[in-house]
């Protein structure tokens, strides 16, 4: 069993919400098609959140790592969650999303979601958060 501070830690997640332009991003041989709209991508961060969440929202990197790496659209706002990215993707499978964009390795679980009603997701994913911290 890990110790405490880092059952913590590996159970972080964290939204990066963009303003994107309609577009369609290439991924190798994969294309995602975007509406103009606010997106929230999910990811998970252990206990390097900072440098993670830093390296989005500057979208100054040399190398594209990651999916979110090459979305063409402006950061907005970051959150980090003590929930795991599994379970917050989980319990936000009926939001709409990009299938298969961010999660090449946990297919079933959606990672780049198009935000509608942002207040109302807001309260979604505080609420889903906070549920978590009761336990």
């Amino acid at each position: 069993m890990l110790p405490e501070n880092r059952r913590v830690s590996a159970m972080k997640s964290y939204m990066i919400f963009f303003m994107c332009p309609d577009s369609t991003v290439r991924i190798g041989k994969k294309e995602f098609r975007l509406e103009k709209g606010i997106y929230s991508y999910l990811g998970s961060c252990g206990s390097s959140c900072s440098k993670r969440i830093g390296r989005h929202m500057n979208r100054n990197f040399s190398k594209k790592r990651w999916h979110v790496d090459y979305l063409p659209c402006k950061p907005l706002l970051s959150l980090t969650m003590i929930t795991d990215e599994r379970t917050m993707s989980l319990r936000l499978i009926d939001v709409p999303h990009i299938p298969g964009f961010g999660n090449s390795d946990d297919r079933p679980h959606p990672r780049l979601f198009l935000i509608s009603d942002l207040e109302a997701f807001l309260e979604s994913i505080l609420l889903i958060d906070s549920c978590n911290t009761k336990s």
